[in-house]
């Protein structure tokens, strides 16, 4: 599911040879394909989507925790879209007095809070399919007949709280100047007001301990390992389940081997869409890792280089801050594909919703009747029969990410 935005407000690498006209024609050309038109293009799409799934995870055939939880993300990620794109038009279009103004005092704090709440509503996702998959007969009894709304509220509120607190220090980041320029068509002197660091942005320890530290461990290194585990673990208990099922043991049992097999389907699926959790928010988030490093090693020539109003910045951060820029709208709007799509149930409430409004769907669209019958672990369903009961291995390990 965009960035913390500081290289949007102040370049990462900054030295006071200004680009050559070839360099600054170049990136131009660069930033309006990645940040113009691309970020735009897969930010709507991605925007659309979103929008389009959110009444549909919460109709009553989608009423579990999870899909709950799923209507947040998606919520956070159209916020986070929308934030990415404005700053693309502020970036590649016409100087806007109030557009520059509202970047300063609403959009790069709210950017940034949104992007955080994007990030842990992802890792309750995983917490949750976690809880469900390692004790499913425990987790299947306390939400049973429960308001999922209520268990939502214990997960998302506490994000919503820590995304606030860990980004107050933004408010203290920007400030404005007013800068002279000369209008070479006309000859007047222009004056505009453009947002600034602050000193507190460009101080030694604000950036150490906040600006790097903080946030990589935060925002990066936390969710990244905590999603790692949680994915091995979930992808252990499902391939310990699937070698209970093709016991003898197993197979005596008063099960259907079409739901066996059909359940066993199911839960490779789960193992794949959270490797692609994982693997895609590593990718996506490794610009941006790159860039905070490197801001802290030429923190002292950026120092320089403002006071001096210098606007020499080197062009490889210019590209992998629009490549990064790109990458963080890319995993908002593609994120909510990767969960809601593999679900089964969520494809025959999408086809239902098309048969209303359009009356008809085409036959390579609709699901098979036999899917019904799926025990899709997405939607918070969960199997009649324990698999691993009456074995010597017990699914009420405790979870140690808890």
């Amino acid at each position: 599911m965009g960035e913390n935005l500081n290289d949007s407000l102040v370049p990462s690498t900054v030295s006071c040879d200004s680009l050559t006209t070839d360099e600054i024609e170049f990136y131009t050309k660069v930033s309006w394909w990645w940040e113009g038109l691309l970020q735009s293009l897969v930010g709507t799409i991605g925007f659309l989507s979103n929008s389009l799934a959110i009444p549909i995870l919460c109709s009553k055939d989608m009423n579990s925790i999870f899909n709950r939880l799923l209507v947040f993300l998606a919520v956070f990620d159209n916020l986070y879209i929308i934030c990415s794109v404005l700053e693309g038009i502020r970036k590649h279009s016409a100087f806007s007095q109030w557009h520059e103004y509202a970047f300063g005092h609403v959009l790069y704090q709210f950017h940034n809070f949104v992007l955080c709440c994007s990030i842990y509503i992802t890792l309750t996702l995983a917490l949750e399919r976690y809880r469900a998959v390692w004790r499913p007969v425990e987790y299947h009894n306390r939400c049973k007949g429960a308001n999922p709304w209520r268990r939502v509220a214990n997960y998302v509120i506490p994000v919503f709280i820590f995304s606030v607190i860990f980004n107050i220090p933004k408010f203290f980041e920007v400030e404005f100047v007013v800068k002279q320029d000369v209008d070479q068509n006309t000859n007047q002197t222009i004056y505009q007001t453009l947002a600034s660091p602050t000193d507190l942005r460009l101080n030694d320890t604000y950036v150490i301990f906040y600006v790097n530290a903080a946030r990589l461990l935060v925002q990066g290194i936390i969710p990244f390992v905590l999603l790692s585990i949680l994915n091995y673990r979930i992808y252990w208990v499902i391939k310990r389940r699937r070698e209970m099922i093709n016991r003898p043991a197993f197979e005596s049992q008063n099960v259907r081997s079409s739901s066996a097999a059909q359940k066993k389907a199911n839960e490779t699926q789960q193992a794949v869409v959270l490797f692609i959790i994982v693997l895609l928010f590593f990718i996506c988030h490794t610009p941006r890792f790159v860039l905070n490093v490197h801001e802290f090693l030429t923190l002292e020539s950026l120092r320089i280089s403002i006071k001096q109003d210098c606007n020499g910045v080197s062009l490889w951060a210019f590209i992998w801050a629009s490549v990064s820029h790109f990458l963080m709208t890319l995993n908002s709007s593609v994120n909510f594909f990767i969960y809601c799509f593999m679900s089964t149930t969520f494809r025959q409430t999408l086809f239902g919703y098309f048969k209303k409004c359009c009356c008809f769907v085409p036959k390579c669209m609709e699901e098979p009747k036999s899917s019904m019958i799926a025990l899709d672990y997405m939607d918070g369903f969960e199997p009649e029969v324990n698999p691993v009961g009456n074995t010597s291995i017990e699914l009420t390990i405790h979870s140690q990410t808890e």
